[in-house]
């Protein structure tokens, strides 16, 4: 089971519940369409975090909550919203720290200062 949170999608801000260990025929031509990714690398796909899947995982997960809206025009919907607006999450997973800190200059190479 997956967590799919919206954030900054008037309309579909919320979490979601998406099982992704059956998807429809239809989802998975969905998928592909959206994407490019084929059943076979979706695994591979989804654990990368390829945005496209990202947003198909998204528009599956609101269209199996019930919203009424057609599909070609949510995905339209959240392929415009910012970028981060969309996280997917196993349920046992734990937040992804956003903030980790940068290289210190200690563990960069140092530069070569010789000239010609």
């Amino acid at each position: 089971m997956h967590q799919v949170t919206i954030q900054n999608v008037p309309g579909y801000d919320g979490t979601y519940e998406l099982e992704t260990s059956w998807l429809t025929n239809r989802e998975l031509h969905q998928i592909k369409r959206i994407s490019g990714v084929r059943a076979g690398e979706l695994a591979e796909a989804a654990a990368a975090g390829d945005n496209d899947v990202v947003v198909a995982f998204a528009a599956i997960a609101i269209k199996r909550a019930g919203h009424p809206i057609p599909f070609e025009t949510l995905t339209d919907l959240l392929m415009d919203a910012q970028t981060g607006s969309i996280l997917v999450a196993d349920e046992d997973d734990e937040p992804e720290d956003e903030t980790a800190p940068l290289p210190q200059d200690s563990e960069k190479e140092p530069a070569d200062t010789r000239s010609g």
